[in-house]
Parts: C-alpha cells; structure tokens; sequence
C-alpha cells in the first residue's frame, strides 16, 4: 500500500463514489471538469494580458474567439483550415505518426496545402488529404 494513502484520501473516495449509481467514478465527467477549459504550456508563457503561465493555463473560455484572426501564409507559418483529431501523450505515444510526452493535433491546412497527401510523410494523415499530425509546441 502507498504511503499517501490515509483516511481522508479514503474518505474523499467513498465520498465520491457515493454520488455514483454504480460506485464507480466518472473518469469522462473529470475530464470535462477538469481539462476543458485548461491549455498545456511550457515551463514559461505570456498570455495575451502578459500574465505569465508555467505548465497550465487555466480558465480558458471556448467561446472567447475575438483575439483570433484569420492569419495569412508567411515564412515558416502555415494556415490552418481546422484541427481534426487530438491525441493526448499517453495515446500519442502509441502511435507511429506522434512522439514521445506531447499533445498531437491532426491538422488539417488551408489551401494550396489541403490538397496535399502527407501520408506517405512522418508525420503525415493516412485517412485525411491535407492534413497531418503535429505536437502541441508547433501549433
């Protein structure tokens, strides 16, 4: 047994599991709660009001769209038409297109670079033309 594991933790867990029909808890309610409105950062990042965040934003709010703008072709930088999948790391790591202890988004590009296959590419989308899958840090 855990040595962090006393009567309160206990306690909390009964507790939790009480409110439950079937005694088990929701893992997907958590979820929802918990990770909806958080962004996963760097050890060090500036937000739009210059606060300053380490690891986790909080208080994101998804219908809060006015700072966005459509962006143009520049560069290094990319348009994107729309994120289409999301694998958090733990799933990441299972699959051949991702890496190792990031988040992946499935990207899909806005034009000309929609009409791309990426498949045949590392990190290319097998089942979508234009798109592939990048880590949370590129994006």
């Amino acid at each position: 047994q855990a040595d962090w594991w006393d009567d309160e933790l206990r306690s909390v867990l009964d507790r939790e599991r009480a409110r439950s029909q079937t005694g088990r808890l929701n893992g997907t309610l958590y979820t929802e709660k918990r990770l909806l409105n958080i962004a996963v950062t760097g050890s060090k990042f500036l937000d739009g009001d210059e606060r300053e965040w380490s690891y986790r934003r909080d208080n994101l709010k998804g219908e809060d769209r006015g700072g966005l703008v459509d962006g143009e072709n520049s560069g290094s930088f990319f348009r994107i038409r729309d994120i289409t999948g999301y694998l958090p790391p733990w799933e990441a790591f299972h699959n051949e297109k991702c890496g190792f202890y990031q988040d992946f988004y499935q990207v899909r590009w806005e034009y000309p670079y929609s009409e791309v296959d990426y498949s045949s590419v590392e990190n290319g989308c097998i089942s979508q033309t234009g798109a592939t899958w990048e880590p949370d840090e590129c994006l």
